[in-house]
């Protein structure tokens, strides 16, 4: 409004006109068939070579909602309820007949919203890599049929289409535990082509808390993994009593070079009582914590470096003892699968393999609002889609400020898929026609 009266700009009026020509059916209609036409829409946006395979994963995260029951004019209906009731059509209703559903839907709000981003290994110039394909409202960490109907979606589009469904993805502490093992052990007994998986940001995540803030002391061999020696070495408190869990670039500071010289200076002045394997001990666990991180979401890495990297961090972590067994089991969630993604070559970008594409897209509807509803994430969601493709577009970066949250490390996420410039990918080529990909992998993958 500001440029349209100072600048001669067109007007307020007319923008939300060229958004209501542009508006899409709801986001949170997500049956099958409306998760199928989304992915297959995106997937002939991202076909620039139709002689090669588009490869995508898929990534599932949930985001907090404030508990609202509202009508909306644009989608006509009423929002804010959970699955079953999540879109309620008012269309020919009238409006004793619109407050007597909405009165309805008030019994179960939704308090979260489970959202599926899909996500590409590579996409023309211009094009976003990721972009929303479902969302549906839930009660809190709900245990439901979401993510099998997800993957009946994805293989679908990859058998009907020129496309390959890679794997698809979620953070480490969520409730589909369960389907990632199932996924796995799918996949590897060559019952299915894709696999299931945790983050590898999530995870490195879970185990800073094990070593500088679990219940229990950690022990690597006959050394003890002391965490106050962070304090002693200097190293921040915002780092060590960290208030932002949910940022990733707090984990990438704490296990960094500097850390790592302040632990060095500490040994070389000999003036505390810790021996040399206490702090070499704990200087090892921090860096193998990184070189988990860099395995997967590092730039211009040889595709076998970064599964020797990922499968020496995992050796090395899980034989802490003291560490909850969820912690190491979600490693190995992500170890095995990438292992075989980092093999394939039509995986260059293991890190758009990850969950982390959702949690960027919920950054990023924080930062225009950051406490909305559910109506409020299907509008903001189409600000944020128009947003993302003018960027992408027009090759912008987001701003420099850090931020916190998920945000943090979004400037590093754009610049990484910017960049094309890309190192070869894994040196198996996967036969759609031949055995299971698991078995087309093994050779390389042992």
């Amino acid at each position: 409004q500001v440029a349209s009266a100072n600048l001669a700009g067109p007007s307020h009026r007319w923008v939300q006109e060229l958004n209501a020509k542009e508006r899409s059916p709801c986001v949170f209609l997500s049956e099958l068939d409306d998760i199928v036409d989304r992915m297959k829409i995106a997937i002939n946006v991202r076909t620039y070579d139709t002689n090669r395979p588009v490869s995508f994963s898929v990534a599932i995260d949930a985001t907090k909602v404030a508990q609202a029951i509202e009508l909306s004019s644009a989608y006509k209906a009423i929002l804010g309820a959970e699955h079953p009731n999540h879109v309620i059509d008012v269309s020919g209703l009238s409006k004793e007949e619109i407050k007597l559903q909405m009165d309805k839907a008030t019994k179960a709000k939704a308090s979260e919203i489970k959202v599926v981003i899909m996500s590409f290994q590579d996409a023309p110039a211009g094009v976003t890599p990721n972009v929303i394909v479902a969302a549906r409202p839930q009660s809190n960490n709900e245990v439901s049929d979401f993510v099998p109907l997800v993957e009946s979606a994805a293989t679908h589009v990859a058998e009907k289409m020129n496309a390959r469904f890679l794997n698809w993805a979620v953070d480490g502490v969520s409730i589909e535990s369960n389907d990632v093992r199932r996924s796995i052990c799918d996949f590897l007994s060559g019952v299915t082509g894709h696999l299931g998986c945790t983050d590898v940001n999530h995870d490195i995540k879970s185990w800073r808390y094990q070593i500088i803030g679990g219940s229990c002391v950690s022990l690597l061999g006959h050394f003890v993994l002391d965490s106050d020696l962070l304090r002693v070495a200097g190293v921040s408190n915002d780092l060590l009593r960290y208030k932002d869990f949910a940022s990733d670039l707090l984990v990438l500071k704490l296990a960094s070079s500097h850390t790592l010289q302040k632990l060095a200076t500490l040994l070389a002045a000999g003036e505390t009582d810790f021996t040399a394997g206490d702090i070499g001990c704990l200087g090892c666990t921090l860096f193998m914590m990184r070189l988990h991180l860099h395995s997967v979401n590092g730039r211009e890495v040889p595709s076998k470096h970064r599964a020797i990297y990922l499968w020496a961090s995992m050796l090395f972590l899980t034989s802490i003892k003291g560490v909850c067994v969820t912690t190491k089991r979600n490693l190995v969630s992500d170890t095995i699968p990438f292992m075989f993604l980092m093999a394939r070559s039509d995986v260059p970008k293991p890190r758009n393999a990850t969950s982390e594409p959702a949690e960027h897209k919920f950054g990023c509807c924080r930062v225009i609002c950051n406490s909305f509803t559910t109506l409020g994430f299907a509008e903001i969601n189409e600000k944020d889609e128009r947003r993302s493709g003018m960027q992408y577009k027009n090759n912008f970066l987001p701003s420099r400020d850090p931020k916190k949250g998920y945000s943090s490390t979004y400037r590093d996420y754009v610049e990484f898929n910017q960049n094309k410039a890309q190192p070869s990918a894994g040196p198996v080529h996967i036969i759609d026609e031949g055995v299971s990909v698991a078995a087309q992998s093994w050779k390389e993958v042992k």
